[in-house]
């Protein structure tokens, strides 16, 4: 990994403690409807048929800012369900010394995160207004 002259490093990710990341606040930047991708008779998360897909991106107001982005698919029955596979952010848990804790255990906060998201507002507000 590269460092700059402090010995900091330098790979564009935001390294924060689980306590820091609790404590983020998200602001929605837009959410994106994409045509269902979804074959004749295919199927979406879950096995489910799917009618509406896309993807949702969040930012928080610090410096630098942590990005959150995720797919997300509308089930037949109007459930929205979030891709827990899909999920791209530039944090980077760390331990209390400073140490990066994995690409794995970030990715686990980031889902805690999301589940604490009204992520679904935006996108039925968006729906709701669409003609």
């Amino acid at each position: 990994m590269k460092q700059d002259g402090a010995g900091s490093p330098v790979d564009f990710f935001v390294r924060l403690t689980a306590e820091q990341t609790r404590r983020l606040v998200w602001r929605h930047v837009r959410t994106e409807i994409e045509d269902s991708g979804i074959e004749a008779g295919g199927a979406g998360l879950d096995g489910q048929a799917s009618t509406l897909c896309g993807y949702s991106d969040w930012v928080t107001d610090t410096d630098p800012p942590v990005l959150i982005s995720w797919d997300w698919k509308m089930q037949t029955t109007g459930e929205l369900v979030l891709n827990p596979h899909s999920i791209r952010t530039n944090l980077m848990l760390v331990d209390a010394q400073g140490h990066d804790l994995g690409h794995s255990r970030s990715q686990a906060l980031a889902r805690e995160c999301l589940a604490r998201l009204a992520w679904d507002r935006p996108l039925l507000d968006r729906l709701r207004n669409t003609p």
